[in-house]
């Protein structure tokens, strides 16, 4: 491919958008310069998609990473427009066009009057919400706090709101764990190759001693999906008990996806 002399993009947005707009514009010829406002272009998909979404994750961010590596790509990281570059800078370039694609990081307001006054203080919208639950673990996270407190309530129905139930559960589950005391999770449920996996591994994540009793689980067993799950639950520290290694239990708690137990002595 090769290079159309006097024909310069500047694409602000290194995420799904800025990347295809750079791709594209490299196949006919035309260089670009990316700017993000991260250290890494991936938008979004680092940042706004829960962590728990690891394949697509790495699947999306090895397709943005090759498109931007290709030589009619330019990435320039840290850099956001009217902040460290001005418009008036940018187009004293004289570039050929200027594109933002900076995605949907402003989540739609509410339409309750006087409710920006509680943004931060209790309320919450979707994009720095999951912003902060993917980084808040790190010793070096500065930005906002997020309080959680049962009886939250979520407005919405569709997919973003489902990951915040979803982040709601894990949040509120572990604090009762640990409230009481508790550092062993016992599962049981369905599937094995799903949902059983996925808390066994979230769970190790957290933490917690992990041990998944085989007779209280079921697989659905897609092209041997549940022999790769014993896998790779137990090459993350999963332990497999059987029934008998759990002796009588004073007390039980049905917290989420299947039954966590503390008092559990195992061999």
């Amino acid at each position: 491919m090769s290079f159309q002399p006097g024909h310069l993009v500047c694409i602000f947005g290194g995420g799904i958008a800025g990347s295809e707009a750079a791709a594209k514009f490299s196949q006919r010829g035309i260089q670009s310069v990316v700017f993000d406002m991260g250290a890494l272009p991936w938008g979004k998909i680092e940042l706004g998609l829960p962590k728990w979404h690891a394949k697509q994750r790495d699947q999306e961010e090895a397709a943005i990473d090759e498109k931007l590596a290709d030589p009619h790509v330019l990435y320039v990281p840290s850099t956001r427009l009217g902040r460290e570059v001005t418009l008036e800078e940018v187009l004293a370039w004289e570039p050929s066009a200027v594109l933002l694609a900076v995605g949907a990081w402003r989540d739609r307001p509410l339409a309750v009057p006087g409710i920006e006054d509680y943004e931060g203080l209790g309320f919450y919208y979707q994009n720095p919400f999951v912003c902060w639950y993917n980084q808040y673990h790190s010793p070096d996270y500065t930005g906002p706090q997020c309080e959680i407190h049962d009886d939250a309530v979520v407005v919405g129905g569709g997919l973003a709101s489902l990951d915040v139930v979803k982040i709601l559960m894990f949040e509120t589950t572990q604090r009762a764990l640990r409230t009481r005391g508790l550092d062993r999770l016992v599962i049981v449920g369905l599937a094995t190759d799903f949902c059983v996996k996925w808390s066994a591994l979230d769970a190790m994540k957290e933490g917690f001693e992990t041990l998944i009793v085989e007779e209280g689980i079921r697989g659905i067993d897609l092209d041997a999906s549940v022999s790769r799950a014993w896998t790779e639950v137990e090459q993350a520290g999963v332990r497999r008990i059987l029934e008998r290694d759990v002796r009588p239990l004073r007390r039980a708690h049905r917290l989420g996806v299947g039954d966590f137990y503390d008092q559990a002595p195992f061999n």
